[in-house]
């Protein structure tokens, strides 16, 4: 509906709240010591003020919270596609970990073997 800032939401919620019910409070004392005009109707412009804008910031609270949730929607379902790469990239290092201690293993048999090899031509 609107897009309004927190900032603006909150002044708004608070002339609902506030503003609008002292105000009217305020001016019907006033009107029935002082008998200033109209202060029935004044006082009954303003609870229908207060009650159409409290409903508007309701329908535009709705529509953030909305918008919030499918926010967070979908910063889980990144946060699970990163999670899964993170998962795949750990799986490939470990392989690759594996590989290279295989190939330290066979390379470190293989010297082994080579001076074994050494050893034995030198007694003969």
């Amino acid at each position: 509906m609107f897009n309004l800032s927190s900032k603006h939401y909150d002044f708004a919620k608070w002339m609902v709240q506030i503003v609008f019910p002292a105000f009217a409070t305020f001016y019907l004392t006033l009107g029935q010591l002082w008998g200033l005009p109209a202060s029935d109707k004044v006082v009954a412009t303003l609870a229908a003020l207060a009650t159409f804008v409290g409903l508007i910031l309701g329908i535009n609270s709705r529509q953030y919270n909305a918008d919030l949730e499918v926010a967070d929607e979908q910063a889980l379902r990144h946060l699970n596609d990163l999670a899964r790469r993170y998962n795949r990239l750990a799986d490939a290092i470990d392989l690759h970990k594996q590989t290279v201690t295989e190939t330290l293993d066979h390379d470190a048999q293989q010297e082994a073997d080579v001076e074994l090899w050494k050893q034995s031509t030198d007694r003969e």
